[in-house]
């Protein structure tokens, strides 16, 4: 396991890739994370076949622009990214509201608050045990549960890049 920072220049990622190979290679999977730029040097990198031998997969950000996505080097990437249909469920009255569409990070807002306001209906005491109750919550932004140890597992459909589009690999909820 390791962790390589890389400088914003194309050539210059390219150099620093090149003399981090034994980590590189020694991975067999590579997150990549950071402008579209920076992330698509690192994959016509990862893609020329110089560094990375080993990797079965790599793994991109749910926000890349359709442009990354398009890009012969992104092909085959896993993305895992929220349900879009239950974004919408608020994208009007936000559009109307904030005269944008809504972030991830507003939904998850949005979902805070309705799983409180949920608890409360269903005259379940907001606690820790109905919080990380083992069926969780179905929401905006994908289904999730509160785990004892506080962390959130969240439920994403799982998408592979093919053609320059996002193709379903698995539908959030779905496995284990």
């Amino acid at each position: 396991v390791g962790s390589i920072s890389v400088p914003d220049r194309a050539a210059a990622i390219e150099r620093k890739l090149i003399e981090e190979q034994a980590v590189i290679d020694a991975a067999t999977v590579a997150l990549i994370f950071g402008d579209p730029t920076g992330a698509s040097a690192v994959l016509d990198v990862l893609a020329s076949g110089a560094v990375g031998e080993n990797l079965t997969a790599v793994i991109g950000q749910p926000d890349w622009p359709e442009s990354l996505l398009g890009r012969p080097s992104s092909q085959g990437v896993l993305i895992a990214r929220a349900p879009e249909p239950q974004l919408d469920m608020i994208g009007e009255r936000f559009r109307a509201r904030f005269g944008r569409a809504p972030t991830e990070a507003a939904a998850q807002g949005f979902d805070v608050v309705a799983v409180a306001a949920g608890l409360a209906r269903s005259g379940a005491t907001i606690n820790r045990q109905s919080l990380t109750a083992e069926q969780g919550f179905k929401a905006l932004t994908g289904l999730f549960r509160f785990r004892p140890d506080r962390s959130v597992e969240r439920r994403h459909v799982l998408y592979r890049v093919r053609g320059g589009q996002l193709e379903v690999v698995q539908e959030a909820g779905a496995g284990s």
